[in-house]
Order: C-alpha cells, then sequence, then structure tokens
C-alpha cells in the first residue's frame, strides 16, 4: 500500500537561541518526568555547547523533518 506524502513537507529554520528558549520555557513532551537538578544540568551543558559554536545563539539549523510510518501485525493468538 502506498501513502501519498507529497504534501508533508514543513521545513524549518531555528536559532539555536530560540530553541534553548523554548526547552527553558519548558515548551517540549511536557510528560517527561526530569529531576530539576538533572533538568538544570542539561540546560546548563546544552548552553555551554550552544556559546562554544562560531555563532553561538544566532546559529541557525535548517529542519527538514520527515514522516516515517511502521505497520506491525500480530498474528491472530486466539
Amino acid at each position: 500500500m502506498q501513502v501519498d506524502m507529497s504534501d508533508l513537507r514543513w521545513p524549518i529554520s531555528i536559532s539555536y537561541g530560540e530553541a534553548i528558549s523554548r526547552i527553558q520555557d519548558g515548551l517540549f513532551a511536557e510528560f517527561w518526568r526530569l529531576p530539576r537538578e538533572v533538568y538544570h544540568r542539561l540546560i546548563d551543558d546544552t548552553l555551554a555547547w550552544i556559546e562554544a559554536q562560531p555563532e553561538g545563539r544566532n546559529t541557525i539549523e535548517h529542519l527538514q523533518p520527515y514522516l516515517v510510518v511502521e505497520l506491525f501485525r500480530i498474528p491472530d493468538i486466539f
């Protein structure tokens, strides 16, 4: 079976600064349960990595998302 995905294009460009701001504001998987100290350590490590980039927070990442669909069939066992 073929699925038409020709209209599933939503490229986006985002700066590292905007991306880390969204993460700091909690605009990510709200159901993740991370201890606060782990969350803050991850943010600090990510900020250090961002600042080490040549353009720092102004670095632009061009994203081209795509969709992967996997189908699993479980045989009837009853």
